[in-house]
């Protein structure tokens, strides 16, 4: 027996151990002063239920009733040919893309789930259209960050257009993805997202209980957004607290450089909320900020690749929609650049 566990011990990878050295260290750091991060994941929920799910949920369960209007089919087979000729995607990706860009993240991950499980489309489309359909929502941009931290809605319709413009190259970027087909995969794009549409026409009980059931999904992707939401605020505030990211701040501001800029960047590579309440009070002008506020929206930091990677864990490998997100924000942030000069 002792063999069997020295052996498994033996086994284990550094990468592994590493892992759970520094999952001990942020145990640690919150045992040791668990008011203070008490306080911050309160502070993480209190931003989730004010600020994100009025925003959010009425979206979530107007999208599951939306496909049973029949409206979003017709769209559909109305942009067929743009979406096959820009993305080389089917014309579901349409309606994907329309989703995301009024509801904001995870909803595009999330529809790209339920087309991919359902045998409507194969694992390269989900590939490419995720390229394109991770987006943050009107709502978000408009209400909660342009006027709510930054008081400036032109700023706001600035990071609107870039976001969408950057998503839009974004999928052109990877309209020429390859990856190797599964022989289980069948795509059928003929139909509407069968999840939806199909549990919505199939039987009158099946009616009965649309709306109910709409209530319940969306709260549960509330829940895990809220959720992920509490983590990333405890697990940034570890970080930002930490005796050598103080120190390193301290370096910035020696020669003369930002640290409160870097800090916000920093956070909002994390959690665009967090990153972009410390960027609206960070004494920058307002063209630079619209920029950078466009590159951690468009990037959606780790809280939201988390939230999107939820729906789209064995779809798309993780490296990939990594690098999507990367690409769409430095696209997004270069048409933001462009914007700034030309208003």
């Amino acid at each position: 027996m002792k063999s069997i566990v020295k052996q498994s011990r033996s086994k284990l990878p550094k990468t592994s151990l590493v892992f759970g050295a520094l999952l001990l260290i942020i145990i640690a750091c919150i045992a040791i002063n668990p008011a203070k991060y008490s306080t911050i994941a309160l502070n993480g929920l209190e931003i989730w239920a004010k600020v994100l799910v009025p925003s959010l949920l009425p979206f979530f369960v107007l999208t599951k009733l939306l496909s049973a209007t029949g409206i979003i089919d017709n769209l559909c087979s109305f942009f067929a040919p743009l979406t096959k000729k820009l993305y080389n995607c089917p014309k579901q990706s349409a309606y994907v893309f329309l989703m995301s860009i009024i509801t904001g993240y995870p909803v595009g991950s999330k529809l790209i789930a339920d087309l991919y499980n359902s045998n409507y489309i194969t694992q390269e489309q989900a590939i490419k259209t995720a390229s394109f359909c991770s987006t943050s929502g009107p709502m978000f941009i408009l209400g909660t960050v342009a006027i709510g931290m930054f008081a400036s809605p032109q700023m706001g319709y600035v990071i609107l257009a870039s976001h969408i413009l950057g998503a839009l190259l974004n999928g052109v970027i990877y309209r020429g993805f390859k990856h190797k087909h599964n022989p289980q995969d069948n795509s059928n794009n003929n139909s509407l997202i069968p999840t939806q549409t199909q549990e919505i026409t199939q039987t009158k009980s099946t009616k009965d209980f649309d709306f109910s059931q709409s209530v319940m999904s969306s709260i549960n992707s509330m829940l895990l957004i809220g959720g992920v939401i509490c983590f990333t605020f405890v697990l940034l505030e570890v970080v930002i607290s930490s005796p050598i990211f103080v120190h390193f701040c301290n370096m910035l501001k020696s020669i003369g450089l930002n640290s409160s800029l870097f800090t916000a960047i920093l956070c909002g590579l994390g959690e665009i909320t967090k990153g972009c309440l410390l960027l609206a009070s960070t004494a920058i002008s307002s063209n630079l900020a619209t920029i950078i506020a466009t590159f951690i929206i468009s990037f959606g930091g780790i809280s939201t690749f988390l939230q999107a990677y939820a729906f789209l864990k064995g779809i798309v490998p993780a490296k990939t929609f990594l690098l999507q997100k990367l690409t769409h924000a430095l696209c997004a942030s270069l048409v933001s650049c462009l914007l700034t000069i030309i208003i």
